[in-house]
């Protein structure tokens, strides 16, 4: 047999095989590729569905599947291209015109898929399973209203939208697709997490913490990417927090707040490990059980630190005390016992300027001075409710941070004061600011004054005259702050020579020193050029005429304090319409801003004004309703019983007790005896009570 003819024979018994066996191949080709596809494997589920449109050229679900793959692959001309083929073979079927719909929504052609699902309604008939489809297509690629992100710049559409918390921000996600597409895509929207003003009663997903942090990331960006502040707190677990921040290698972090957590060393020590803290500037670590040592000890990954706050923390370790009494020098040897690690830095925090150390109950003056050696560039520190009295503190801070700017201070129980010895505190160049919450003893004070009155600007504490004019003596030249609240000891002698030592003064709150705030102080603060702020609560002594007087002459003033004041209409209405500036407030409690007033006065403006001056003297006489109404106090109180249906009115009698019949009476008594008068005007407390109450006062404060 001839060649030729023998070839044309196997050809046509491979056809004919072919022919018969077509759709089975077409059929294991098709699940081929959908479990390449299952698998994200695009490029071969692609080449599958390409054999199998060879071999079956218009079959439709061969071609649907190849049109979705060109989708995900995003080729969508060719895909665009396939799915008009569909259209042109079967016109009246809803495959084609789905797929085609698709590809024009994820090149965001939303009128153009419009209009052809609007095609299709009209082409497809409504017996189709996939009518209903059409329909909804057609309602999704509908032309939307536009909003203001249409309309507005870029940037005036991020910055509105960064001022909302980050729970009102997701919620903005859902409105339209034009916020959606605008704030998922905005990465400095989601630079800065805040997890604070979540509702309390939620607590976070780990997943939309981490969609979160994925929509920091601009990947079209060369610079520091990804999320720079995280404020989390108890709404999320801290293992997750940490697990994310290294699984987003989130090593532009800039601010992190960890405060009030579940943060333990185990979990702090991982995230030193992955190096996420090394940009990290501001840390805040409050009522956490980390210990400050492991938190000193790991300094080295964190080199840019500015910011450590570690309120409510506990070192966990003692000190040794081989430190010299007077200055407190000798701090390189201190080292804290049992520690594992041999080798302690010496400067952990080269860069480190505030430290916030409230409220931490084992705090002795050796961990503060190992603290205090290693922070070399300190500038800022807060020591609220702490044991340790202001004397040590003073000396340790001018031996070991020169250059600190600013203190605040206060005592968790009253100290039995402690005096400098001679030459004992230095000269301290660059405090600035003195804040102390609890009152200080005459010589503790006057010596600290002495040391740093040529560079103060803000005190913050409860003085007397004593202290008053003490300053006044040595000169407060550079004061600008002065707050000066519930000082019992302060008169009007050493308040009006203290007022003649500082002309710079912009603030001055003298709130509640009812004796010492009087007309002629009121007048005398007019010659104060710089004053802005002043804040008068409860100085009943002043009159309304040494206001209005005051605030005529005083050019600089913005904000006037009259909580608990007792003035009329009258000067509220001055004060509101001609004295006070364009946006002067005034405090009564709540801030009450003046608007702008125009060159010719309207009658709303003249209304506004009224509606002003009606609700600060409302204010104002609610306060002194409520003031009354405590002091008025029944001079005798009537004890009305029945007995046998007869109402009886018992008057309260007095019954002296000895201190002898006092001792043999039992608890319930002496409870109910507790209003009786005796020398000492209360009952002594029980040893072990005392006790109790003194281990447990720190804890008050927490609570």
């Amino acid at each position: 047999m001839a060649d030729h003819v023998k070839r044309r024979q196997i050809s046509e018994t491979v056809e004919g095989s072919l022919d018969r066996h077509r759709q089975t191949v077409v059929s294991h080709l098709m699940e081929t590729g959908e479990k390449a596809f299952r698998d994200r494997n695009y490029d071969l589920a692609n080449a599958y569905t390409t054999v199998a449109l060879s071999l079956q050229p218009t079959h439709l679900d061969v071609l649907m599947r190849r049109v979705l793959i060109l989708e995900k692959l995003a080729m969508f001309k060719e895909a665009y291209d396939e799915a008009r083929h569909m259209i042109s073979l079967a016109p009246m079927d809803a495959r084609g015109y789905l797929r085609a719909g698709r590809v024009l929504l994820a090149q965001e052609k939303s009128s153009e898929a419009y209009s052809l699902f609007q095609s299709a309604l009209d082409k497809v008939p409504g017996t189709d399973s996939r009518y209903h489809l059409l329909e909804i297509y057609r309602k999704r690629s509908s032309p939307q209203t536009k909003t203001f992100v249409s309309h507005l710049p870029y940037e005036v559409s991020r910055f509105i939208f960064r001022m909302l918390p980050l729970a009102s921000l997701v919620q903005c996600t859902r409105v339209s697709k034009a916020w959606r597409q605008f704030t998922i895509h905005c990465p400095d929207l989601w630079r800065t997490i805040d997890l604070r003003d979540y509702p309390s009663q939620k607590r976070l997903p780990r997943n939309a913490l981490a969609q979160c942090i994925s929509r920091a990331v601009d990947p079209h960006s060369t610079k520091a990417n990804g999320v720079r502040e995280l404020w989390v707190g108890n709404k999320m677990t801290m293992y997750d927090v940490v697990d994310l921040l290294v699984a987003k290698d989130c090593k532009h972090l800039n601010v992190l707040y960890m405060s009030d957590s579940d943060l333990t060393n185990r979990t702090w020590t991982r995230m030193m490990l992955k190096n996420v803290c090394v940009n990290i500037v501001h840390l805040f670590l409050s009522h956490t059980d980390i210990s400050i040592v492991d938190v000193m000890i790991s300094g080295a990954s964190l080199p840019n630190l500015t910011q450590l706050v570690l309120d409510g923390c506990s070192f966990g370790y003692a000190f040794s005390k081989d430190v010299k009494r007077f200055d407190l020098s000798g701090a390189e040897h201190i080292t804290p016992s049992q520690y594992l690690t041999p080798t302690l830095p010496a400067t952990p925090f080269p860069k480190l300027q505030i430290l916030g150390l409230s409220s931490v109950h084992d705090m002795s003056i050796f961990a503060l001075l190992w603290l205090l050696y290693r922070c070399p560039t300190l500038t800022m520190l807060r020591t609220m409710h702490t044991g340790l009295t202001l004397t040590r503190i003073m000396v340790a801070v001018a031996h070991y941070c020169p250059s600190l700017t600013y203190l605040e201070y206060s005592a968790v129980r009253p100290h039995p004061p402690v005096a400098f010895e001679p030459n004992q505190l230095p000269v301290m160049a660059h405090l600035r600011t003195l804040r102390f919450h609890t009152e200080q003893d005459d010589g503790v004070l006057h010596t600290i004054l002495e040391q740093c009155h040529g560079t103060l600007q803000q005190l913050s504490t409860t003085l007397n005259d004593n202290n008053l004019l003490h300053l006044a003596q040595l000169g407060a030249g550079q004061l600008e702050t002065l707050e000066i609240p519930i000082s019992e000891g302060v008169t009007e002698l050493g308040l009006s020579a203290l007022i003649k030592a500082a002309p710079k003064l912009s603030l001055l709150d003298v709130s509640y020193n009812v004796e010492a705030v009087t007309d002629d102080v009121i007048v005398q603060l007019s010659t104060l050029t710089h004053l802005k702020v002043l804040r008068l609560f409860n100085c009943v002594q002043v009159s309304a005429t040494a206001l209005l007087r005051f605030a005529r002459n005083s050019s600089s003033l913005r904000t006037l304090g009259l909580y608990q004041c007792h003035f009329d209409r009258a000067t509220i209405h001055a004060l509101v319409t001609d004295i006070l500036p364009e946006g002067g407030v005034i405090e009564c409690p709540h801030d009450f801003v003046i608007k702008r007033r125009r060159q010719t006065k309207t009658e709303k403006d003249e209304l506004d004004n009224i509606k002003m001056v009606d609700a600060i003297c409302s204010s104002m006489q609610l306060d002194m309703d409520m003031e009354e109404a405590e002091m008025q106090e029944p001079q005798q109180q009537l004890d009305h019983r029945e007995v046998d249906g007869t109402s009886m009115v018992i008057e309260p009698i007095s019954v002296e007790c000895d201190d002898q019949l006092q001792s043999t009476l039992p608890s319930k008594v002496t409870g109910q005896c507790a209003d009786l008068p005796n020398d000492d005007d209360a009952f002594p407390l029980y040893g072990n009570l005392q006790d109790i109450l003194r281990k447990d006062d720190l804890w008050s404060v927490y609570i």
